[in-house]
């Protein structure tokens, strides 16, 4: 697996969160902790297109915990065409 994280900042701000890898069964991804929250990023490396997305708050609450999309909408014509 290959995975580019982008971290957008603030010029003057020199340091970014650490990215760590995370390996599970059938599943595979990474976690970043920044400013007390986690992002957990997971992809299914076994069996259908998909994974998931899970964000901790500083408190240990669950913000969000969600599949990821399996599918693309069909895009919307653009003007003139």
């Amino acid at each position: 697996m290959f995975l580019n994280v982008l971290y957008i900042r603030d010029q003057d701000v020199t340091d970014a969160p650490q990215a760590t890898l995370v390996q599970q069964d059938g599943k595979s991804g990474l976690s970043i902790a920044d400013g007390g929250k986690t992002c957990a990023v997971m992809f299914n490396t076994i069996g259908p297109v998909g994974g998931t997305v899970k964000i901790t708050g500083a408190n240990g609450a669950v913000c969000v915990d969600k599949a990821l999309a399996t599918d693309v909408a069909p895009r919307a014509a653009l003007p003139g065409e």
